[in-house]
């Protein structure tokens, strides 16, 4: 199959996988959004952020950080956010310092990838950069609403539930990043599973897509009922 991003590698062939570097990188077809899972940061309520791109072009890293304001409830936007931070392989995320804590230990510990195409991949870029860039809010405002203001933009589901059991008509976006990252998973059915890996110079483990409650379980946070 002929990479979809082969026009802008004129010097590599189209039918070269992952420019001859299977070891250190991961390409199922050329354009990708992966949501990052911190399970068990503030409170093992979560942290979630997001990167877009794909091998051939790096990766864009977008995080919203929290506020320095009225407790870290709602704020400005201002404790170390970051708009399109570029890497130029998974790999170089991976162990870089977006990817560690302040006591150096591994940040994202899972990541789900939704195949995505160019076109989209712009469209998320700015979305997520609006969403970074304003306001905090920990209810509606917060970390993963950049993940979710850019699958809304590419007409993809932002992590939905139903209002209660039986109104299913009735949709909320949980503010909870942890219960929303399951959602985003169930939500959007034929990604990939992430385990990423916690020590320097591995690479993600690739699952293929699994039963729900079988990811629920892998990336062990709770999810909520259907």
């Amino acid at each position: 199959m002929v990479d979809p991003s082969a026009t802008s590698y004129k010097n590599t062939s189209p039918y070269v996988y992952v420019k001859n570097n299977p070891l250190n990188s991961i390409d199922p077809d050329g354009r990708d959004l992966i949501v990052l899972s911190a399970p068990s940061h503030v409170y093992r309520l979560g942290h979630a952020a997001v990167l877009i791109g794909n091998t051939n072009t790096g990766y864009d890293f977008y995080s919203k950080n929290g506020t320095n304001e009225n407790a870290g409830m709602v704020g400005p936007s201002n404790k170390n956010p970051v708009v399109a931070r570029h890497y130029d392989t998974l790999h170089d995320f991976l162990n870089s310092k977006d990817n560690k804590d302040e006591n150096g230990a591994t940040v994202y510990k899972k990541g789900y990838e939704i195949k995505t195409d160019e076109k989209k991949d712009e469209e998320m870029r700015k979305a997520a950069a609006e969403q970074v860039k304003g306001d905090y809010n920990v209810f509606c405002a917060s970390c993963i609403d950049v993940a979710s203001d850019a699958l809304k933009t590419a007409k993809l589901d932002p992590g939905y539930m139903p209002l209660t059991p039986r109104t299913n008509f009735q949709k909320v976006l949980p503010p909870v990043p942890n219960d929303r990252f399951v959602r985003i998973m169930t939500n959007n059915a034929g990604g990939r599973l992430l385990t990423l890996p916690t020590k320097f110079g591995q690479m993600p483990n690739g699952t293929a897509t699994v039963d729900i409650e079988e990811m629920k379980k892998l990336n062990g946070i709770p999810g909520q009922g259907k």
